[in-house]
């Protein structure tokens, strides 16, 4: 420390000397702070021209970026076309509703096909039954018989009978699969008395839940999207909170003025001493650091002002959203509340909307 200290009080007996020996120019030392001032300016200056700059080629990519993809969806629009964002109306939900009848039509094919199952077991079955009988015997008085009936009637009777046991086979096939024997009100005839909606309200309800399903469904998906995108944005403003703020221009106009008049007095009123010396180290120093925190907390103090704007948007549209989504849910609620009385029939369970059309053409 002590050839730290005689290095130091030697290299400023040095700097002593030649300050001495160099004519000072005491015009342009008497405006030292001014000629720091404006050197400070124009580094500020550079540095914001540095960033216009940036910002502009930033701009200039994303719109190119924006623009490629335009091209790819709408290649007859521009940028600049206001209307080349709008989605036409309905798509949304024509979109969930094309959805929601691909499920109603897979229902019917997986209850066709387990029709399908079922008759070829009972053909197997007729077959093997056939297959059983004896060989019948001499049949010549059946045939003279068969030729004295009048007309085709032996065939109408098979072919009525065919089609008896055909339909109450179906009958049957239907009320197992809709349990409408435990129904008391479909026993006997009780079917055909009945008021139950017909196809034309069952196809207009289900247009109603399908859109309703489909607003609610987007409106808690865009509320999901939009609270995930403010717990990011509210993370980064709280690290950038914890930083603490750049010091002000007034703060570092002071440091300079206190430095300059350092300065001053060293050069008006030699010699130096070590207390002199350090006073003005510590100032030149602090004046440094001053510069230095505005420059590297000036981008900082930017991102953190543009997050607060945006967070308090992204607060007020979540509440806006809550709000929609409340609503699609309470209209639901209340479709499905209409769905449920109409059908009020003791021990008929109330079926999904897209499955009604087929419990309609059971009963």
């Amino acid at each position: 420390a002590r050839g730290e200290l005689t290095r130091a009080e030697h290299e400023l007996a040095d700097a002593m000397a030649e300050v001495a020996a160099s004519t000072v120019d005491r015009v342009l030392l008497g405006h030292a702070a001014a000629v720091d001032a404006v050197h400070a300016d124009v580094e500020a200056i550079r540095d914001a021209v540095e960033l216009a700059a940036d910002a502009e080629d930033e701009a200039l990519s994303a719109r190119e970026r924006a623009a490629d993809l335009l091209a790819r969806v709408r290649p007859d629009r521009a940028l600049d076309d206001p209307t080349a964002y709008d989605v036409p109306a309905g798509v949304g939900e024509r979109v969930t509703a094309l959805r929601d009848e691909l499920k109603a039509c897979e229902a019917r094919l997986a209850s066709a096909a387990d029709k399908v199952a079922y008759r070829t077991t009972r053909h197997d079955a007729a077959r093997a039954a056939a297959t059983a009988l004896v060989a019948p015997g001499d049949t010549e008085d059946l045939r003279a018989l068969l030729k004295a009936v009048p007309g085709n009637l032996v065939d109408d009777i098979a072919r009525d009978e065919q089609c008896e046991r055909k339909l109450s086979r179906e009958a049957v096939d239907l009320r197992t699969r809709h349990a409408l024997d435990d129904v008391p009100a479909l026993a006997g005839d009780g079917a055909a008395r009945v008021r139950l909606p017909g196809q034309g309200r069952i196809a207009d309800h289900v247009e109603q839940v399908t859109r309703a399903r489909a607003e609610l469904r987007a409106a808690a998906d865009a509320e999901h999207e939009l609270r995930a995108q403010l717990d990011l944005r509210s993370r980064e403003l709280a690290a950038l909170t914890g930083i603490d703020p750049p010091p002000t221009p007034a703060e570092w106009a002071a440091a300079r003025a206190e430095r300059d008049r350092l300065w001053t007095q060293i050069c008006a009123a030699p010699p130096l001493t070590d207390d002199r010396i350090d006073e003005y180290e510590h100032a030149v120093e602090l004046a440094d650091d001053l510069a230095e925190r505005i420059a590297s907390r000036a981008e900082a103090a930017v991102k953190r002002g543009r997050l607060e704007v945006d967070v308090a948007h992204d607060g007020r549209r979540l509440v806006e959203l809550a709000a929609r989504r409340a609503e699609a849910s309470e209209r639901q609620a209340d479709l499905d509340t209409a769905w449920a009385h109409a059908w009020q029939l003791d021990g008929l369970p109330v079926p999904d909307p897209h499955d009604a059309s087929v419990l309609i053409d059971a009963v």
